[in-house]
């Protein structure tokens, strides 16, 4: 490049004005790099807020599933523990309990009754025996 090309692309600066730019060029372009982040949070800020009178309808319904899921979790929850005898759960332990007691009756039962029948088939055996 000539000295006269230059002096029409510098026009009058000088060597400490040219430094100056250079310095205030890669000041400005170190600032704008490390800044990037926060520029495009900010940026995301005004978008999301930009956005949010169309969200808040479907806050709203979101706030009222959640009353209704929290309802429906409460009842949820009263069925599944111990509360005085009115939940699943107690209504379970007592049917547990009575087919406990079932089935210790049955095989009480059936003991009790294997021993009848025995004692019938003896007398029985012994009226035949006495016929004969």
């Amino acid at each position: 490049m000539s000295e006269d090309q230059l002096r029409a692309l510098l026009g009058d600066l000088s060597a400490v004005q040219l430094g100056l730019w250079a310095f205030a060029f890669m000041a400005i372009a170190f600032f704008v790099v490390k800044m990037w982040p926060w520029l495009n949070r900010f940026v995301a800020t005004v978008n999301a807020l930009a956005d949010l009178p169309s969200k808040l309808g479907t806050i709203a319904g979101i706030e009222q599933k959640v009353v209704r899921i929290e309802a429906q979790v409460k009842d949820i929850h009263h069925e599944t523990h111990f509360n005085s005898g009115t939940s699943i759960k107690d209504a379970t332990v007592r049917i547990e309990n009575k087919v406990d007691a079932m089935q210790s009756l049955m095989e009480n039962g059936d003991a009790d009754l294997d021993t009848r029948v025995r004692t019938i088939e003896r007398a029985m055996n012994f009226e035949r025996n006495t016929d004969e």
